[in-house]
């Protein structure tokens, strides 16, 4: 979809995964206007920043690390870790988009709902990789909120 996008529209679209096999998958799926890089996603962004201190991203999507409900500490780290690395270019008009962010167990997958429960109980918030990103994100009069279901979509207003 976002190499879609890109091809159509004009831009560029980084893809990162960590794992070498689903990149060399998707390459002759994509257009010239994607590249695929495979390396930790965090390392990427801090060195994309450093590489591009002017440049600012139309649209972050943060979807790495597998979410365990029941567990979810490991993902939500490594989402903050990854929105600390990329926060330098995210500008006004800028968005950032992470999956894997429920806001309630209803829009959990039914095969883990329960797990998104118990743990909503004994910890008071919702199991995701965004849990650390939204109350940051949710205190701050920079950004808007623009959806909030699964995923959790902000606008940067400066």
């Amino acid at each position: 979809m976002f190499d879609d996008y890109v091809d159509c529209f004009g831009g560029e679209f980084y893809t990162v995964d960590i794992r070498l096999l689903p990149l060399m998958q998707m390459r002759s799926l994509v257009s010239h206007r994607t590249q695929l890089i495979c390396d930790d996603s965090v390392r990427f962004l801090e060195r994309w920043v450093h590489s591009n201190p002017r440049r600012k991203a139309d649209l972050v999507y943060l979807d790495s690390y597998d979410l365990d409900p029941r567990s979810p500490y490991a993902a939500a780290v490594h989402g903050i870790r990854e929105y600390l690395a990329i926060r330098p270019a995210l500008g006004e008009g800028s968005l950032l988009l992470v999956d894997d962010t429920p806001i309630s167990p209803d829009v959990c997958p039914p095969e883990w709902r329960h797990e998104a429960e118990a743990f909503l109980e004994r910890e008071g918030v919702m199991p995701g990789k965004g849990m650390l990103i939204v109350p940051y994100l949710d205190s701050t009069r920079a950004v808007t909120k623009m959806h909030h279901g699964y995923q959790v979509l902000y606008r940067f207003d400066r």
